[in-house]
This record gives C-alpha cells, structure tokens and sequence, in this order.
C-alpha cells in the first residue's frame, strides 16, 4: 500500500505501508488504578510506513497531542540485569570520551536520571537534566549538589548551556519531530567540536526479525535501524563516530560530533542496507499474526485444562500481548517495579502484582516476553519457592 505523505525525514514521497494495529492503549506505560478505567483508556491506530530512500519507519496514524509522560513509567532500572548493563555502559562512555570533572547533559522524557547520576558518579562530573516530566532523583545525596534539574523539553531557549558531553536515552523514537530535535542540538553546538553527543533508541531491526510483539507501540513514532538512525544525524550535521547495537541487539547506540564540512554527499543508507531492512519488514508483516495465532492456541490448550498462567513483565511487551490475548484468562502481570505494583494494565484491566505474590498464588506457567531477562526471572521464581513452567514468547 502507497501513502500520499511525504517521508518526514528525506522528504520522499515513495512511503509503503506494511503493517497496520488498531484500536491500541495510547500509552501503554500509562498505568489505571482501576480495571475498567485501564479497559477503556484512550486508544489508537499504527499503519507503519517504510521509506525505501533513506529506510526511515514511522507510524503514520501518530497523534502526539494524544501522548502524555505525566507518571509514565518505563523504566528498567529495577532490574539487576540492566544495573549492571548500563554501569558497564557508563564506564565505557567515561572511558571514550574522557569524562573526568566534565559537564554532562541528559534529554529526557519522564524519568529519574539514573543513566546521570552514574556518569556524574563515576566520573565525578557535573550533570544538567532537561525532562519536562522528570521524576528527581534526591536517592543519592552525595550527588545532589551536582546535578541541576530543568523540568522543561530541550528547544533552543537552552542553547546557551554548553556541555562536553549530551547523551539521551530512549527519547528520540518517542519524538513527534525527532529532525527537529537534532537540528536544535546540532545549532547549539555551534563550532564546539569537542562536543559528543550519544544516544540510544530501540533497535527495530532486531525486534521485527524476531518477532517481538511489544516492539510495536503506539508510543514510538519512529522504528530505528542503524541506517535510519545513522541517516538522520548526518542529514542534521553530525558524524558518526561509533555505532553499536548493544544489550544483546535490542538497542542501538550511536555517538557523533558536529560535522563541520556538513558533507551530505553519499549519506543514504546502500540499496543492500534497504534491501535487508525491507525484507524484515515484510517477513514481519506476513507473519505476526501466524505468530499470534500459534501462541494463542498454546495458551488457550494450558487455560482450558484449568492452568494457572500469570505473565512477567508489565511493560509494553506485556501489555502488547495482553491486548492481543483479550479473550483467554490471564489472571495477573507480574512486575519487579514497586510502582507499577496495584496499578492494572491499560486496554485489559489485570492487576500487577509483586513476585511474591506468586508464593500464595502459585501459577503453573509465568509467560516471559523479553529472553534476556529469562536467568534473572527465573532466579527470583526458584527464591520465592515455586517451581512453574516458563513460556517464552
């Protein structure tokens, strides 16, 4: 299917449609206190555009004036798993680019500044965080004199702060005109060549390789590959210096500096970059819903015969499945973060409980969404004393 929209970031008019989800919670982080307020949260529709020039996917059903991060909570900073992930990742960055007693700029959008405070800590640097729904982070009181918090988005009203080194995390892929962010920090910069701008966003290629059905939300404008991703800050006058995927594949990460040539010549991804990702694309397309099918059809077999099922995880890989799942019965998600604990899960209403709560519930099957979690979860499980089955989907 062809579209008559422009491709926001090359400006093609070539946009091919290949997947489209309707009737979707519109923030899927956005937790309810009670199950029927959850059940009819606002939602959405995605119909997912891939741009053949420049690879860019987008949703072109987004409405940003429906999106909103006030106690939006995705953070999985919880997780030991990724404490120890983004420490390494801390050090390493502090390591690169010598940030030792440096001036260090978060972009945020809803959170608590973990990723700063561990480059502030490690490497004793100065911190700004600019997060319009930042949830401050007093925890570490050594820090507090170190780290100022602006609770406003970034925009060219702060171009006058200057920092070493600017880092976002999670952001960009939320971004209604994720261009315009970039243009704006790359303005501020201004001929600060020493500058290093670092950030990290999920990584689409991974996610609709493998099938991961909370990859696509409707919170996510944008769906980065590493040559979209790369694309996007070369049309906006940076340079890639380094480009990684990192937890496993599942995120990317990139860190340039201003270009000062701002060369655009030969900076559209290779038709066999385009290739592979438009074959993703379609394999995806043609096979989520087999793939929903078949796990449908497994759970429905365990249900029926009077199983207990609970799923971990109630962020957006969970309650992308449930959504799916509205008619089986599946009593309870599990969560790590105490915060989402007694909330209930938008679009279905299931309470999320904590994990010792299974110890009283004792479930047969824990469905796991995300297998890098899969050591650590069943950890917890073998501690608790229980002993279910586990379903990875």
């Amino acid at each position: 299917m062809l579209t008559d929209k422009l491709c926001p970031i090359c400006a093609s008019p070539d946009l091919k449609i290949f997947f489209e989800l309707p009737d979707v919670p519109v923030n899927g982080n956005l937790l309810w206190i009670n199950e029927n307020d959850a059940i009819n949260c606002p939602k959405g529709d995605i119909r997912l555009a891939f741009c053949p020039r420049c690879s860019y996917i987008f949703n072109l059903a987004f409405e940003p004036e429906r999106q909103t991060y006030e106690e939006y909570d995705n953070s999985l900073f919880y997780s030991p798993h990724f404490q120890s992930f983004t420490k390494a990742l801390a050090q390493r960055l502090i390591d690169r680019y010598n940030l030792h007693e440096k001036d260090v700029a978060e972009i945020g959008l809803g959170g608590k500044s973990n990723f700063l405070l561990l480059l502030c800590e490690l490497g004793n640097n100065r911190g700004i965080s600019f997060d319009p729904y930042n949830l401050i982070n007093n925890e570490n009181n050594l820090l507090v004199d170190r780290i100022k918090y602006i609770k406003d988005f970034y925009s060219k009203k702060y171009s006058d702060y200057k920092s070493d080194f600017i880092f976002s995390w999670s952001v960009l892929e939320h971004l209604n005109d994720p261009k315009e962010l970039l243009n704006t920090l790359r303005h501020a910069i201004g001929n600060h060549q020493d500058t290093a701008v670092f950030f990290g966003v999920p990584n689409a290629l991974y996610n609709f390789n493998d099938l991961f059905f909370g990859a696509v939300i409707y919170e996510h404008l944008s769906y980065f590959t590493p040559a979209s991703l790369s694309f996007i800050f070369k049309t906006c006058g940076f340079k890639v210096c380094e480009l990684t995927e990192e937890y496993d594949g599942q995120s990317i990460c990139i860190g340039v500096t201003p270009d000062k040539n701002n060369n655009l010549d030969n900076i559209y991804p290779s038709q066999s970059e385009v290739k592979k990702i438009e074959d993703n694309i379609n394999s995806f397309s043609a096979n989520y819903y087999d793939k929903l099918k078949y796990y449908r059809n497994k759970l429905k077999h365990i249900l029926d015969r009077g199983k207990r099922v609970v799923i971990w995880g109630a962020g957006s890989r969970g309650v992308t499945l449930l959504n799916a799942f509205k008619d089986l019965n599946i009593s309870y998600a599990v969560d790590i973060n105490p915060k989402k604990q007694g909330m209930c899960i938008p679009g279905v209403g299931q309470k999320i409980i904590p994990p010792e709560f299974l110890q009283k519930y004792r479930p047969d099957v824990i469905i796991v969404m995300n297998p890098i979690y899969m050591n650590e979860i069943q950890n917890m499980v073998k501690n608790i004393g229980i002993e279910p089955n586990f379903l990875m989907v």
